[in-house]
């Protein structure tokens, strides 16, 4: 009995003491972890030891207790991670970091962790110091962020996929580049109000991220800030903001929802923070907002309508440009400008309202605005900029307002469904005389641009540069003997019209005018003013002909529109067949399809520029007309 309890008493000392061996006066090997006593004998550090190659994982505590004495852990010596214990798995209970000289997970980052990048460290808990910068490859589950930092430095935090959740101190002011980039448990982050700059990359790739504030004292958002932030649904811009870098949140996949009360943002790249995100449903602007900046909504192909409230009075450049599913847009009565590309390629939409207080349309604003089927530019605007609703296919018709005074070539380039150009009565500058669907520079009678339902007055002495530029529907013109002068590219790219007539041998023409149409060739060579000069010269001569064939008499009153008692048939038709007839004279349209007979109808049927006047039936008897016939 007394051997069995002496065995028993030896078998509990040696295991009790089995997690504790004093190596040393100063080392302690406790719990599979060897010790080492610092200088001053208050507290200890890790060491390496040979036996850590038979482990796979090792447990510091943040204190240990050696014959009765409590020992804080200090650091972690550097030549544990010089020798690199092969495979080894550290688990850190609580980690306080220090300054930078002192802080060995920054004094050998690039000396020891980079070079050793596979060794598993795992911090369960970590506590900041003041000064916060890359301490990367390592493991940290939670995170305390004292009161005393203020600023968190580059890549703080980066790639720490275990930290589930971050409280961040009101006296942080700046969170910097990659702080926390790839920290992919992060579920949720406040940013207190004291931040007002958020770096480049800062919450990148966070992808379990599903929510943020971001406070109204952010003025800054840098490149790439949430890019990859796929779980995030919905993101509030404050009205503190004034810039954002390039792809703020790109790749934000979740995304479809987004609030902006940004009042005073200027966008410096040439992108949207919110580039290529096609998810987003919901664009709403709040209620302080002024401008909408350029490219903020660029290619956001999701988006289905759009308020812009009254307090804005600036719509930016390329604004809303790409977002082919925009069916409805509300533009507020504040606004004065659209500006360049705004609107540019959203085809979806039908219909658009141009509020009574836009001076201006930007160039190329509404260009490409595939499915718009009528505008109408109010009495406001001033200035229509170039393109401005250029390839505007399904635009049937447009009206002008009269305080228009500007309007920029092509404006209305290849909108080959136009049938309706009206300039509202009043305005000084241009009008749509004769209602000849076009729009005429009044003081100099150019017509700058039309329609394929357009005639060209009379009156109209040029035709403007690029005037009927892709107007792909216009398949017959006839340019009246009043135009001396067709201009560069006016009827370039008209690829079905097919019958061109010239009135006016001695009208100058660009050689561009008809560019990339089927008569480029003929009015560039100068083929067709050749052939207009022995045209006009076949028709004087025919004119005198016919003068002494049927008399003075008779063929003044043709020339006049006039067919009198006794008036043989013959004449009107010799008269009828002479083209082009000179200025002002009538042109008699005559159904010949079959012989004039006794006894039979006859329908002669006046025109003058190309118009109906009147229809008549004549009897008719032996070729002799019966009936008298005044215009």
């Amino acid at each position: 009995m007394k051997k069995l309890f002496l065995y028993l008493f030896v078998l509990f000392v040696f295991t009790s003491c089995a997690s504790l061996l004093n190596l040393d006066g100063n080392k302690f090997y406790v719990d599979g972890v060897t010790y080492k006593l610092t200088e001053d004998k208050t507290s200890v550090f890790v060491v390496y030891d040979d036996r850590y190659n038979q482990q796979s994982e090792i447990y510091i505590p943040k204190e240990i207790v050696v014959k009765g004495k409590t020992y804080p852990v200090a650091f972690i010596d550097q030549d544990f991670f010089s020798r690199r214990p092969n495979g080894l798995k550290v688990v850190i209970e609580e980690y306080i970091l220090k300054d930078e000289q002192d802080d060995i997970l920054r004094r050998y980052h690039d000396v020891i962790l980079r070079r050793y990048a596979d060794l598993d460290i795992t911090i369960k808990h970590l506590i900041c110091s003041s000064s916060l910068s890359d301490i990367p490859y390592v493991k940290i589950e939670s995170l305390t962020i004292p009161n005393s930092v203020t600023k968190i430095g580059y890549g703080a935090f980066s790639n720490c996929s275990g930290l589930t959740s971050v409280t961040i101190p009101n006296s942080v002011t700046r969170i910097g580049s990659n702080a926390f980039k790839g920290c992919s448990g992060l579920t949720s982050v406040t940013i207190p109000k004291s931040v007002t700059e958020i770096g480049d990359q800062a919450f990148a790739y966070c992808s379990g991220l599903t929510s943020v504030t971001i406070p109204n004292s952010v003025t800054t958002i840098g490149s790439y800030a949430f890019s990859g932030c796929s779980g995030l649904t919905s993101v509030t811009i404050p009205k503190s903001v004034t810039s954002s870098g390039s792809d703020a949140f790109s790749h934000c996949s979740g995304l479809t929802s987004v609030t902006w009360n940004a009042i005073n943002f200027r966008n410096s790249y040439f992108d949207s923070p919110f580039r290529g995100l096609t998810g987003i449903k919901s664009f709403v602007f709040g209620n302080e907002v002024e401008h909408i900046p350029a490219y903020l909504c660029d290619g956001l192909t999701g988006l289905t309508s759009v308020t812009i409230p009254n307090s804005v009075t600036e719509i930016g450049e390329r604004a809303f440009s790409g977002c082919s599913g925009l069916t409805s847009v509300t533009i507020g009565n504040s606004v004065t400008s659209i500006g360049e590309d705004a609107f540019k390629g959203c085809s979806g939409l039908t219909s658009v309202t141009i509020p009574n207080s836009v001076t201006r349309i930007g160039f190329s604003a509404f260009s490409n605005c595939s499915g718009l089927t009528s505008v109408t530019i109010p009495n406001s605007v001033t200035k229509i900029d170039g393109e401005a609703f250029r390839g505007c296919t399904g635009l049937t018709s447009v009206t002008i307002g009269n305080s228009v005074t500007t309007i920029g070539y092509e404006a209305f380039y290849g909108c080959r469904g136009l049938t309706s150009m009206v300039v509202e009565s009043g305005n000084s500058k241009y009008d749509s005389r004769n209602n000849c669907n076009a729009i005429i520079e009044t003081a100099t009678n150019t017509l700058i641009s039309g329609c394929k339902n357009t005639i060209i007055p009379n009156s109209v002495t040029s035709i403007g540069k690029y005037a009927f530029s892709g107007c792909s529907g216009l398949t017959s013109v006839t340019i009246p003997k009043s135009v001396t002068e067709i201009g560069d590219g006016a009827f370039a790219y008209t690829s079905e019209l097919r019958d061109v007539t010239i009135m006016n041998p001695n009208t100058k023409i660009d050689y561009r005018a008809f560019f990339d149409s089927r008569y480029e060739s003929v009015f560039k060579s100068g083929v067709y003013q050749k052939r207009q000069a022995e045209k006009e010269k076949q028709r004087v001569e025919e004119l005198a002909a016919l003068k002494k064939r049927i008399g003075v008499s008779v063929y003044n009153n043709l020339s006049k529109g006039i067919i009198t008692r006794g008036m043989k048939l013959s004449a009107i038709e010799d008269y009828a067949s002479i083209e082009p007839k000179p200025k002002g004279h009538y042109s008699i349209l005559m159904e010949m399809k079959r012989r004039i007979n006794d006894e039979k109808n006859y329908h002669v049927v006046f025109f003058y520029n190309s118009t109906p006047m009147r229809g008549y039936t004549i009897w008719t008897k032996n070729n002799i007309v019966t009936t008298v016939i005044q215009n």
